[in-house]
């Protein structure tokens, strides 16, 4: 962790904390400015880089100073408690942290972008609060299939799409993995449906080509070649696919 940024427009918050719950329950101080000024709304970079384990908790508090002895407060008098009705942008705030997950090893070998470790521990979480977030369960499905994990983000691009129906991208996105993980009927199906969802979606022709020539369903794989040309002209590499599904299914091939 190498930096906060705090930042709240309430004039009358008082006390801004944040602290680290560790693994083995202790807890670290992170943050801490008593008597806040609006004014120092900024970024605040730790002298040293603050390491903190797998499984901690970050949390954060912002206290309020309702009374006369504020100088800050808005209200002259005080708001009674049982009265107040103070706006919302008047009680909000946030502490945004600034981190980086240390080099790990990947599972295929290759040399993992840490940062992909943090976008999981994201998307997890807030899959935690809401279930129900189409962009969660996509971007974690696609942070596990670019990691391999078909399985696991076949599983994800399902929920995205339990959710919404009728989004293309993340059904192109399930027809990939489909197709990664072998199993082609289902790839075929996802891929039909992406293009009957979105005709103007080229690559989702261009991949349905692909697999039907793959399956030696030549005529399918002409049509949409043909159709992802139609879309996609300037293409120099796509014409020679549809005359290699023409020989393939020549009889003289």
């Amino acid at each position: 962790m190498y930096s906060g940024f705090i930042h709240t427009p309430t004039i009358s918050a008082k006390r801004i904390q944040a602290w680290a719950t560790l693994p083995d329950r202790s807890s670290r101080s992170l943050i801490l400015i008593n008597n806040w000024d609006i004014n120092w709304q900024a970024v605040y970079t730790f002298q040293n880089p603050v390491r903190l384990p797998r499984g901690t908790v970050v949390s954060m508090r912002i206290s309020y100073d309702n009374t006369a002895g504020n100088p800050r407060n808005p209200h002259h008098p005080p708001e009674a408690r049982a009265q107040r009705r103070i706006a919302a942008w008047m009680k909000w705030g946030h502490v945004w942290l600034q981190v980086v997950a240390p080099p790990g090893i990947d599972p295929l070998g290759a040399k993992p972008d840490p940062r992909l470790s943090l976008q999981e521990a994201v998307m997890m979480r807030r899959l935690e609060k809401y279930p129900a977030d189409f962009t969660a369960h996509y971007n974690l499905g696609a942070l596990w299939q670019a990691r391999g994990n078909s399985a696991q983000a076949l599983d994800q691009f399902r929920a995205a799409l339990r959710i919404d129906p009728s989004n293309a991208v993340a059904r192109n996105a399930l027809a990939s993995a489909f197709a990664i993980s072998g199993h082609n009927p289902e790839a075929i199906r996802e891929w039909r449906e992406t293009v009957r969802l979105q005709p103007l979606y080229s690559t989702a022709h261009f991949n349905l080509a692909r697999i039907l020539a793959s399956v030696d369903d030549a005529p399918g794989a002409i049509r949409e070649y043909t159709t992802y040309l139609q879309q996609q002209p300037d293409d120099a590499q796509a014409p020679s696919q549809p005359r290699r599904c023409l020989y393939r299914s020549s009889p003289l091939s």
